[in-house]
């Protein structure tokens, strides 16, 4: 999966205000925002 996919599919997971407001403003999640975010969303621990 490219980086561009699994940033989508990512921000899926936020309300539609905030993933257009990231998607208008940056290319794409970095590795350590997909990884963070995908750990918080799931209820565990990022750190």
């Amino acid at each position: 999966m490219d980086e561009q996919t699994r940033g989508d599919d990512i921000l899926d997971r936020f309300s539609e205000p905030t993933a257009a407001w990231f998607r208008s403003s940056f290319a794409a999640p970095t590795d350590a925002q997909v990884g963070a975010w995908t750990a918080t969303s799931s209820g565990r621990n990022a750190l």
